[in-house]
């Protein structure tokens, strides 16, 4: 009876273990990087980029990441923020993923945060940002 839960055992604790890699980085105290992820069309002509804070995954289903921020190539064009990231799935034919610097935007808002964890980040940037 007790063998029979040890794979059941092993397969919850490598499921939880993998479910953490994403926040693994802003686990280990160090400040998160920026990368542009940005969607082109057939001749290179830029559609949307965004502002991705963490790391920027390639799976079966697209470009996963968690973005701070969106702009659209349109006429006219929009920029949309996201202070406190959202999680984006890209699935198009021509994606570009290169580094990026932190927007100023969100610079400012963590301007007080004295913490490097990504929760007390999200915290500040919720009382920092007024609709």
């Amino acid at each position: 009876m007790h063998l029979k839960r040890i794979p059941l055992f092993l397969a919850l604790a490598c499921a939880a273990l993998l479910t953490a890699c994403d926040t693994l980085e802003d686990q280990l105290g160090g400040p998160p990087k920026y990368s542009r992820v940005i969607e082109t069309n057939v001749r290179g002509e830029w559609l949307f980029t965004w502002i991705a804070e963490g790391g920027v995954h390639h799976g079966d289903e697209g470009w996963s990441f968690r973005a701070v921020e969106r702009h659209v190539y349109n006429k006219p064009d929009l920029t949309i923020h996201y202070p406190l990231g959202r999680r984006v799935t890209v699935a198009a034919p021509n994606v570009l993923v290169e580094p990026a610097e932190k927007p100023e935007w969100l610079e400012s808002l963590d301007a007080g945060a004295e913490r490097d964890s990504q929760r007390d980040r999200k915290v500040s940037r919720l009382h920092g940002a007024r609709p």
